[in-house]
């Protein structure tokens, strides 16, 4: 039935028979056998070339639940067979759209993918951006410019995963709360499990044999430095002293340019900002005029019968206390007066007023 496949008109009913024929058998694979990547994309290819009247697959025009189907499907493949992989390179060129959905959805479910598939495509997309490259010169569409920022992104998420720092740090506040607990646990750093462990495996006596050399080595460096820095810096004042020089040059250009065009600006605005007032004046209706003239009243008159008036009576208010505060102390008025309590009512002072004289009645019986 292959070869019917490329009539137009029968293309249809040889895809229904091999569907009717493949219902026939409960067990596919010992009817037909597995068929492999190397003869399933062929016949993929021949089956929806576009001679006959099948309609296309894996396209970004069609159904969302189809295209996830078949790109989880293709994303299956390339996970169980590595073969596959070699097949999707010699069939990139010709299906540049199903190419770029495929290479959206392995980015989209980079996460997922197994560190295997992710190994894997290393190398295919490497490929893919080769021969991207190669074909920037001929062909220049919309699928080859979205292939290629695939690509490129896949290869950014494939360098982001190349070291591990999330686990590194992890693994490094696990060992560093380890040490503290023991340096703790034994009272010193010397007595502590894990420095008795670095001496008998030799750890210690080789960090100092490098500590030693970093010190060495740094002192030589120093010296070079103490050494040639002179002659190194005279040399960058006569290489890129007139560079410098020129630079600043220009900037002082610029500056007198950005003087001269801001002198402008302001002359430009002293001489039309009259225009466009008057302009205002103009073409503004009168009752705009009225309405600003109104509100200027309004507010002179609270002003002048509300806020002058309440201000009058808060400071008259504030007097006021401040009088019964100075009478209350005898007119010295004092932190120790508000807050000492008389002890006695016949005591009296800076803080309790006088008593009042004896009646004479009391002096009579007296």
């Amino acid at each position: 039935m292959l070869p019917v496949l490329g009539v137009k008109s029968l293309s249809s009913y040889a895809i229904a028979y091999l569907d009717r024929l493949l219902l026939l058998h409960a067990n596919l694979s010992k009817g037909f056998g597995i068929m492999g990547p190397k003869e399933f994309f062929p016949l993929l290819d021949f089956a929806f070339m576009p001679k006959n009247s099948l309609s296309p697959r894996a396209t970004p025009s069609c159904p969302d639940d189809m295209k996830r189907e078949l790109l989880s499907s293709m994303t299956e493949c390339l996970s169980v067979d590595v073969q596959s992989l070699g097949v999707w390179r010699q069939l990139y060129t010709k299906h540049l759209p199903q190419s770029s959905l495929l290479l959206n959805h392995l980015m989209k479910s980079w996460n997922v993918l197994p560190p295997k598939l992710q190994k894997n495509l290393e190398e295919t997309i490497r490929s893919f951006r080769v021969t991207n490259e190669e074909m920037k010169d001929t062909v220049e569409t919309e699928e080859l410019q979205e292939c290629n920022k695939m690509c490129q992104s896949l290869q950014v998420k494939m360098r982001g995963n190349s070291f591990p720092w999330l686990k590194l740090l992890v693994l490094s506040v696990f060992a560093a709360g380890f040490v503290a607990h023991d340096i703790r646990s034994n009272g010193s750093v010397a007595g502590s499990s894990t420095a008795k462990y670095l001496q008998s495996s030799g750890v210690t006596a080789v960090s100092q044999q490098a500590w030693s050399k970093v010190t060495v080595y740094s002192k030589q460096g120093f010296s070079w430095l103490e050494k040639n820095t002179p002659h190194y810096y005279s040399e960058c004042v006569r290489v890129l002293g007139p560079i410098i020089r020129q630079a600043a040059e220009q900037s002082r250009a610029a500056g007198v340019l950005v003087s001269e065009k801001a002198s402008q600006l302001l002359l430009w605005l002293r001489e039309t900002a009259p225009l466009a007032i008057d302009w205002v004046n103009t073409n503004t209706p009168d009752g705009v005029f009225q309405l600003l003239a109104y509100i200027r009243e309004l507010l002179l008159y609270i002003q002048q019968n509300v806020v002058l008036p309440a201000a009058a009576f808060v400071l008259e208010l504030l007097q006021r206390a401040w009088s019964g505060l100075q009478d209350s102390c005898n007119g010295e008025v004092s932190v120790s007066c508000r807050t000492t309590p008389c002890p006695s009512p016949i005591q009296h002072g800076s803080c309790c007023s006088t008593p009042p004289p004896p009646s004479r009645r009391g002096l009579r019986s007296c």
